[in-house]
């Protein structure tokens, strides 16, 4: 029997062209660019189309409103039991280096983008419990972090290796393609928790509105 080719993303390329396996998609054409396309629409391909999706510093380039469904479309064209691999900007991270040194020119760039050109502006911000939710409720499970030192990518160069100050820049996680179909223990645990102690789980919307006013949402849960 013919195995069927390893086939893996890589959204928002820009200049940084990956080697096959990786397909580059941009939404500029240039050189070595295979798929020219917003990030957002993968209409061109059909569901379960790659092993793996990789998206560094692209999804802080879209409203926050539109975040989980850019994200849930990287994770239909992604296979079952496949990874979606995410690099952005840690909030957290900015936090601390703008404490360590007092330098806000070393966190603008991070926190709003270069704004160099019309591409290059951030529209949202993301902490390790905003993002892991995210990417859980777009149908993926086993969300962790990952070190770019053990990827296959780690010899090209990119925003999830930055380092500022001796902080690292990014938040890195990655995620496994649910399978629908398959029995979850994860699931079933967090129902049974869910019920004994009455919480709802909270939208986007809500999620983004609590840190913005900086309030305690009491009795819900973002897990």
């Amino acid at each position: 029997m013919k195995k069927n080719k390893v086939r893996y993303l890589h959204v928002g390329c820009g200049e940084n062209i990956l080697p096959k396996p990786f397909e580059n998609l941009d939404i500029a054409e240039r050189e070595g660019v295979d798929h020219v396309t917003d990030a957002s629409d993968l209409s061109k391909f059909r569901d379960e189309t790659f092993d793996m999706v990789y998206a560094s510093h692209v999804l802080e380039h879209y409203p926050r409103n539109e975040v989980k469904d850019v994200l849930s479309e990287w994770t239909r064209v992604t296979k079952i039991e496949g990874m979606v691999r995410i690099s952005v900007p840690s909030f957290e991270n900015a936090i601390k280096i703008y404490q360590d040194t007092g330098l806000i020119e070393n966190v603008i760039g991070p926190v709003i983008g270069g704004q160099t050109y019309k591409y290059e502006f951030h529209y949202c911000i993301f902490d390790k419990r905003s993002l892991k939710y995210l990417m859980e409720i777009s149908g993926l499970t086993a969300v962790h972090p990952w070190l770019y030192q053990r990827t296959i990518h780690s010899d090209f160069w990119d925003f999830s290796q930055a380092e500022t100050c001796g902080t690292q820049v990014s938040l890195n996680l990655e995620g496994r393609k649910r399978n629908p179909e398959a029995l979850d223990k994860d699931t079933l645990w967090e129902k049974d928790w869910k019920k004994k102690e009455d919480v709802r789980y909270i939208s986007q919307e809500e999620l983004i509105d609590a840190f913005k006013t900086q309030k305690d949402v009491k009795g819900q849960s973002t897990r």
